[in-house]
């Protein structure tokens, strides 16, 4: 299995709803976030009775249903006091959960208030820890396909592949944690008594914690039975021919937003058989975006990575949400196919939804 990338722009509109996103803070508490207790990890075994390598029936437990975390994070305490005005800010919002600081894969409010007494907070949370809150992402956890992806380092050695399955080892992923702290700026009118609020100000905090992934190993499983069977004559080499089977789309962005053009980063996964080139096809709706130069295919299966670039629509508001429907075509060809031959078999995926949000930062 190989990655292969290739780049494909789009250009998006719409309309729907954007979450906040507002001038950089350059004051108040660091947001922080720190884990109160251990994740435990995700343990994969052979939930079979037999110990046999060709039978076996691996499953994966998870460890740890929550990760428990302090999160901290406010707005910058001065008041500026005149015989008219007086001029701060309070802390608005605090939110928590899963993604980066352009991307919000889930979260959680930890606080919401007016409270312009209220600068900064602390709080003990629990963030639900489901694998399912990554799929899609390039967070993504699946624990067997891991597991398959170090066992075919060893295809075809099966005395190296049973000694993989009788011992225990451990790997790691990366857990994409994201605290926002939003804060409100305002002013007041002491004459008038007439609070006028000013556009919010957010600040994102990242945080990546590890979530270990061990596999119990078996020290008793023995290699499959196998009969060798007697040949004769000369060794004839079979190639299976090409054929284009399905694709998917494992990996992309959800709720993208930041100053335009932004820029997703997807993964592509494509099954078949034998050699042939492929070609992808970006659609939004009926829409035909781009057409992707010819790339080399081999089965069973190969990943192909890709870009999509996303620009605001002329005279749209700023920060409106684009919800997006993506299917990728594939189209492809034998490798021993002329070149001017047409790419005869299309594939395409399921949909996948996504969305960006373009906003403008003030200064």
């Amino acid at each position: 299995m190989r990655l292969i990338t290739a780049c494909l722009f789009l250009i998006f509109s719409g309309w729907g709803h954007s979450p906040l996103w507002a001038e950089e803070v350059t004051s108040g508490d660091e947001p922080q976030i720190s884990l109160r207790q251990q994740i435990k990890p995700i343990v994969i075994e052979n939930g079979g009775q037999s110990s046999r390598l060709n039978q076996l029936d691996l499953l994966y437990l998870m460890g740890s249903e929550e990760i428990q975390v302090k999160v901290s994070g406010g707005c910058t305490e001065e008041v500026i006091e005149t015989n008219i005005h007086s001029r701060g800010e309070y802390l608005a919002q605090l939110l928590i959960g899963y993604g980066t600081d352009i991307d919000s894969y889930w979260s959680k409010t930890v606080y919401v208030g007016d409270d312009r007494t209220i600068s900064s907070r602390e709080e003990n949370v629990s963030l639900p820890l489901q694998l399912k809150m990554f799929s899609g992402t390039s967070y993504r956890i699946e624990p067997l396909e891991i597991l398959a992806e170090k066992v075919n380092e060893f295809e075809g050695q099966v005395e190296r592949k049973l000694k993989f399955y009788q011992e225990s080892w451990v790997t790691k992923k990366e857990l994409p944690v994201r605290l926002e702290v939003i804060c409100q700026p305002y002013e007041y009118n002491k004459v008038l008594d007439k609070l006028q609020l000013l556009q919010k100000r957010s600040r994102v905090k990242n945080q990546k914690f590890s979530l270990p992934i061990k596999y119990m190993g078996d020290p008793a499983l023995k290699a499959s039975a196998t009969k060798r069977l007697a040949m004769t004559g000369s060794s004839v080499s079979i190639s299976r021919p090409f054929r284009l089977s399905s694709v998917q789309i494992l990996e992309g962005p959800r709720n993208l937003r930041g100053i335009c053009p932004l820029i997703g980063e997807f993964k592509a996964r494509l099954f078949g058989e034998g050699q042939g080139e492929v070609r992808l096809h970006a659609r939004y709706g009926q829409n035909k975006k781009m057409i992707s130069e010819a790339v080399s295919f081999s089965g069973p299966y190969q990943d192909i990575g890709f870009k999509l670039l996303t620009e605001r629509k002329p005279r749209s508001s700023d920060g409106i949400q684009q919800l997006e429907k993506l299917v990728l075509h594939v189209e492809g060809r034998s490798a021993e196919a002329e070149k001017h031959a047409l790419f005869s078999q299309k594939r395409k995926s399921p949909p996948y939804l996504w969305q960006f949000a373009c906003i403008n930062l003030t200064e």
